[in-house]
Parts: C-alpha cells; sequence; structure tokens
C-alpha cells in the first residue's frame, strides 16, 4: 500500500473520530483519559511526517504555548516551519498523560488510535526512502530531499491537522459530560484548548492552500523493497468496510499483473455476501456473483506472490465480517450501518470489471488452470473420474470464458437500489484514490469524469 493511501485512510478515521465527539458524549474518566492519550499519538505521528518532508532533525520535545503563539505569529519564517511548532506546542508536557491507557473504550478513541496507526505506518513508508538523519536509500528518497512532492504532501499535513482541530474545539465539551472539570482535568486540556483557540487552524489552512495545484507524487509512493504484509486490524464500522472495498478496488486498479486465482475466488465470495447485504434492483446481480464465485472456485493457478497475499487476507476479512453482521447489528441495517453499506455496494459494479481485468491478465501470464475435462481412473480402481491432468488455461477456456461473462453480468446488472453507480465507472476508467493533486479529497460517493478519483463526503 502507498504512502497516500496510509494518509487517505487516517484522514478517514479523524473524520469519524471528529463527529463522535461532536455528537456524543464520555462515558467515563477512563474513557476521557484514554482519548487524550491517543490525540497526543496523533500530533506526535504528525511532527514525524512533517519533520521527515522538511529533512529535519528528531525533536521529541513539547514548546510553551507562549512561544508557540509568538511563532504562529511570525511572518518571516515559513508555513510549514510555524505548523510544526504550533504542533509541538499541542501535545502535552512529558509526563502529564501515561505512556498508556490501555485500549480505548469508546468509538472516538478507536478511531483517533487507529489513524495514529496508520499515520505511523504512512512515515514507515517515508522512512524507507528517505530515513531521517541518514542518506536516502532509494532515488525516490533523493528526489523526496530535493523538494518533489513535498509542498502537496504538506497541504495533506495541514488538512489532517485541521479535522484534528475541530475534533480538539469538540473535545472540551465532549469531556465535561462527565461532571465538572477539576483542576488535574483543566491541566490535561490546556494544550486541547491551546490548539483549538490558536492561530495553528489558520496556519493550516494556509499551508493546504500553499500546496493546492502541485503534483501530488508522493501520493503513489510504495514501500521501498518487498513490504511485508501489515497485521490485519479489525473493521470498525459498515464505513470502514465501505473504505477497505474501495481500497481493494485501488490495489486491483493498480495491480492487474499480481491477481492470482486466489484473489478471484476470495473477490468473487466478497461480491457476492455483499451484494446479499443490501436490496438489489436488478433479479441477476445475486445470480452473476454466484457463479462468479463458483466458477472461481473451480479454477486453480500458481502461487499468490507473497506481497499480495495481504490482499487476499483483506477481503476474507470482509467477508466473514459481513457474514457476522446481521447476527451482530441486526437486520436489516439502518441509519449509519446502512449507509455504510451503500458505499461499500456501490462499488460492486467497479469492483466486478476490475476482478475481469486481473483475470484477464493472469490467463495471459499462464497464472490460471484447468482440468483437461477427460475421464480419468485411478491406479488399482474400477471407477473413472472427471477430470484429468492440469492444463494451463487460454482465453478460449470454457471456465475463462464462464468466469469472464458471469463478472460482465455482475457489472451490467448496475448497483444496488437507490445507487446510482453502474458498470459505466469501469468502462470509463478508474485512477486510483490517492493520485489527486494538491490536497486530500473528502470521504462519500463514487463517481466523476476521467480523470477524477472517486470522492467520499459524509
Amino acid at each position: 500500500m502507498t504512502y497516500g493511501y496510509w494518509i487517505q485512510r487516517a484522514h478517514g478515521d479523524l473524520e469519524r473520530a471528529h463527529r463522535e465527539i461532536r455528537t456524543g458524549a464520555a462515558s467515563s474518566s477512563a474513557d476521557a483519559l484514554a482519548v487524550l492519550v491517543v490525540r497526543d499519538r496523533v500530533y506526535r505521528q504528525l511532527i514525524r511526517l512533517s519533520e521527515m518532508l522538511l529533512d529535519l532533525p528528531r525533536g521529541d520535545y513539547t514548546v510553551l504555548p507562549a512561544v508557540a503563539t509568538a511563532a504562529l505569529a511570525d511572518g518571516k519564517a515559513t508555513i510549514a516551519a510555524r505548523m510544526l511548532q504550533g504542533l509541538r506546542a499541542a501535545i502535552s508536557a512529558p509526563h502529564s498523560l501515561p505512556g498508556t491507557a490501555g485500549t480505548p473504550g469508546s468509538r472516538a478513541g478507536r478511531h483517533l488510535a487507529a489513524a495514529a496507526e496508520k499515520l505511523a505506518t504512512a512515515g514507515d513508508v517515508l522512512a524507507s526512502h528517505a530515513p531521517p538523519g541518514r542518506a536516502p536509500l532509494t532515488p525516490e528518497g533523493e528526489a523526496i530531499r530535493i523538494g518533489a512532492g513535498v509542498r502537496a504532501a504538506l497541504g495533506d499535513i495541514g488538512q489532517l491537522l485541521n479535522t484534528q482541530l475541530l475534533t480538539d474545539l469538540a473535545t472540551p465539551p465532549w469531556i465535561g459530560a462527565i461532571g465538572s472539570p477539576t483542576g488535574r482535568w483543566e491541566r490535561l486540556l490546556a494544550p486541547v484548548r491551546w490548539a483549538a483557540d490558536s492561530r495553528l487552524p489558520a496556519v493550516a489552512t494556509e499551508l493546504v492552500e500553499h500546496g493546492v495545484g502541485q503534483p501530488a507524487l508522493l501520493a503513489a509512493l510504495p514501500p521501498a523493497g518487498a513490504p511485508r504484509p501489515p497485521a490485519m486490524s479489525p473493521i470498525l464500522d459498515a464505513h470502514d468496510a465501505a473504505d477497505r472495498v474501495i481500497a481493494l478496488c485501488d490495489w486491483l486498479y493498480r495491480h492487474p499483473d499480481q491477481v492470482r486465482v486466489s484473489h478471484l475466488r476470495a473477490g468473487t465470495h466478497l461480491g457476492g455476501v455483499l451484494c446479499a447485504s443490501v436490496p438489489s434492483p436488478s433479479s441477476r446481480l445475486r445470480p452473476a456473483w454466484t457463479e462468479a464465485a463458483i466458477t472461481a472456485r473451480n479454477l486453480d493457478g500458481s502461487p499468490t506472490e507473497s506481497t499480495a497475499q495481504h490482499i487476499v487476507q483483506e477481503m476474507r476479512q470482509l467477508t466473514a465480517w459481513l457474514r457476522e453482521r446481521p447476527r451482530r447489528d441486526g437486520s436489516p441495517p439502518t441509519g449509519v450501518a446502512r449507509a455504510g453499506l451503500q458505499r461499500a455496494a456501490s462499488m460492486l459494479p467497479l469492483f466486478a470489471s476490475l476482478l475481469r481485468d486481473g483475470a484477464r491478465s493472469a490467463v495471459r501470464r499462464g497464472d490460471i488452470f484447468t482440468v483437461s475435462g477427460q475421464l480419468a481412473r485411478r491406479p488399482g480402481e474400477l471407477v473413472w473420474y472427471a477430470g484429468g491432468p492440469l492444463q494451463v488455461a487460454t482465453a478460449e477456456s470454457r471456465p475463462v470464458i464462464a468466469l469472464g461473462l458471469a463478472l460482465t453480468r455482475a457489472g451490467e446488472a448496475g448497483a444496488p437500489r437507490g445507487l446510482s453507480t453502474g458498470s459505466h465507472l469501469a468502462r470509463r476508467g478508474f485512477l486510483p484514490l490517492v493520485a489527486r493533486a494538491g490536497h486530500l479529497t473528502p470521504a462519500g460517493q463514487v463517481g466523476g469524469a476521467p480523470g477524477r478519483a472517486p470522492s467520499r463526503r459524509r
């Protein structure tokens, strides 16, 4: 997964954390403390990313609010330098918070923790090319050190910061729900209040505007070398599931050369389960996905590359989550869960088209096998078995044709009821989610003209 993919995912988590805090209330002091701890992690990861982009030495220290206030108003300093001083003042003083407050119990805390983890992964991608305090390890790292794509990447950090500052603005009332703040709580909330009331939001907005129109070269930056498959993080809710379906489409678009039979099996199974999770306008949609899944299950092929195995795991995890959802959340889905599932299902036509293109690529490479179709008898037995030795599939092989037709029907049958996305998306082209220049795309519908990535808004 690319640097821009992890930045995009982190932005979605920050938006969901803001929504939870703005509309909810802390249920206990433990929840409130956990949110403040993971908030600090988010800010520290934003500092780490900024330092790597600006090629600055690691500065693990805080800045007094008075010093940061003066720095934010210093018109002679660069925008990024002013923002970095503000970020250091926005974190809590050393030892004022515990190193860990356990797993956050609130949804807001879990979203903030997930955002911090994804920002850390984005930082690891950068560090694999241009490690802090060391010479660049790759040509891409050398380009980053001379400023390639840095302005657009700093603009993305400004947008992440703006979202986090909105959360900071809503945090004191959220914590106030557990009772009148004591002196200890006032001390812990001091950096939160300062960040929301300072000039840091204006500097972050200025940084976003500074990056608009700049080439987003780092958005498609992959990890250097052969990355290890990331650990599977739990699916938080239906909107998180929708984000993962969109990310799967992004991967299939980028890497048709890595698609194997394991992806086709897991992908068609996921498509069928997702199709069954929401109402469908066409009686042909579910049968098409069912036929595609049965056909893919009867194929054989070469082993999955290690760098693509985690995609199979992600598909299987989504399938298991969707199958368990009615038992866990009730059926039919309502409210936020229904909206999230609809977002996920709106990608089905495009998902079918990308699986079909991946299957064609695998056939051209000789990575799909079929049985010869002959009758064979095992030694020492009188029973004849249908089958025979495996042979490399071609575009004219019956199972390949059947799979292609089933996926074509799945794409042409349309999206679930109430959604406008159709198979025309696949025909018009699909650009990676992170290929937008200059700034992040808000989260929401899928669509748009050629040359624009799907946007997401809630």
